[in-house]
């Protein structure tokens, strides 16, 4: 029996990645120096700063969206993900408590993909247009749902019920409880939907993008980075404190 033909790797999306991962590192450096070491404890809240960690969070939920089309385990690839997002929650538990991440980015990763997998039949099935569309209008409706509203833009349209945030695992969906606190902080509701744009976007782009090579255009260096977006994740924030520390010490 021959095997299935392996999906091309586009090379773009490794820089587009690499160009992200990047700015994350810079990013937490910034975060540690300013924010963990108390230079600027501000810092976070400034507008630019909060539209520049945006983009960044929102660049790599979208490029998850596109990636699972070319995703073979995408069940397996989603748990090794939760796992390691809960290995970051218990790490910093323990060590920067103050800091402590709960259902941060890679957790919501690892939850996104595992569910989106299970349902790739599914959502195969929904026209591509309207998938994106309503996905779209989800997504701006319930960009407040961990804070117990549903919204469109200024207006608040609907409170939900506080029975839905009672429980430390509904955090996870975007339901948390009273007194939950976390510095990295990303439930289903809303981001899943964001994911779900990348996934129904590439569906309405791909046959005009994959038509040339635009696809296949890199920056080496950071395609390489792109490629080891992973392993750079778990890497780069012990470094980044080791940095600020080491910095702060001559200063």
């Amino acid at each position: 029996m021959e095997q299935a033909a392996r999906p091309p790797r586009y090379a773009l999306l490794d820089t587009v990645r690499g160009v992200t991962v990047v700015n994350m590192i810079l990013y937490h450096f910034l975060y540690d120096w300013y924010v963990v070491l108390g230079h600027a404890p501000g810092w976070p809240w400034l507008t630019g700063v909060r539209v520049w960690e945006r983009l960044i969070c929102g660049t790599f939920i979208l490029l998850a969206g596109v990636c699972l089309h070319f995703d073979r385990h995408p069940l397996r690839r989603g748990g090794v993900l939760f796992g390691w997002g809960c290995v970051i929650t218990a790490v910093t538990v323990l060590v920067i408590p103050q800091e402590a991440v709960h259902f941060g980015i890679l957790s919501f990763l690892g939850a996104a993909i595992f569910l989106t997998g299970a349902l790739r039949g599914a959502l195969g099935r929904v026209p591509a247009a309207a998938g994106l569309a309503g996905s779209v209008v989800l997504f701006v409706l319930l960009r407040r749902v961990s804070a117990g509203v549903i919204t469109l833009g200024p207006l608040v349209l609907a409170g939900l019920p506080d029975g839905l945030y009672r429980w430390y695992a509904g955090a996870l969906l975007g339901f948390p409880p009273a007194g939950f606190v976390s510095s990295d902080y990303f439930p289903l509701l809303p981001w899943l939907l964001l994911l779900w744009c990348g996934w129904f976007g590439w569906r309405l782009a791909a046959p005009r993008l994959t038509a040339g090579r635009a696809l296949f255009r890199e920056w080496p260096a950071f395609s390489a980075i792109g490629r080891k977006s992973l392993l750079l994740y778990l890497l780069h924030q012990p470094l980044c404190l080791a940095l600020a520390f080491g910095l702060n010490a001559l200063v």
